[in-house]
């Protein structure tokens, strides 16, 4: 009995590690594209877009872009802003503080979206995206019925 309960563990243990290994490998392989924060001490500059959209570059080359819930309207106007640093990051949902260049009247306050990793060569077409007019198919021209002739 004693030599099967000693061929039985080794067994599970090696059946185990084999399918913690095997979820490991596969959390790995996924590309996570989006970030809930990003760690303050990394972020080198910031770019304002338009009043939903800012760019966050960070220390290594990285560039993020966020896009907000909701327009912060005003943010393009002013692009100067404000976050609070908790734990040392900014995070999906926190608050920016929007501010008037000429003094430090506060004009609002946003929510700031997920972090979204792009590649800094895809930046001009994010921005003509962004800007782009919309484009609107001209709708056709309906038929004019003679509403007098089928009520007679």
């Amino acid at each position: 009995m004693n030599a099967v309960r000693m061929l039985f563990l080794p067994t599970c243990l090696l059946a185990l590690s084999a399918s913690a290994q095997t979820d490991s490998d596969a959390y790995e392989s996924v590309d996570i594209k989006s970030k809930q924060c990003l760690a303050t001490r990394q972020i080198k500059s910031t770019v304002v877009i338009d009043d939903a959209n800012i760019l966050f570059f960070t220390r290594g080359n990285s560039v993020y872009h966020n896009r907000l819930p909701e327009a912060c309207k005003g943010l393009l106007r002013y692009k100067t802003f404000s976050y609070e640093q908790i734990a040392g990051r900014i995070c999906e949902a926190d608050l920016i503080t929007l501010f008037r260049n000429t003094d430090a009247g506060i004009i609002r306050r946003c929510r700031i979206g997920k972090f979204d990793s792009m590649d800094s060569q895809d930046i001009p077409a994010l921005i003509q995206m962004l800007h782009r007019p919309p484009t609107g198919e001209e709708l056709p021209t309906a038929d004019v019925e003679d509403v007098v002739a089928e009520s007679d």
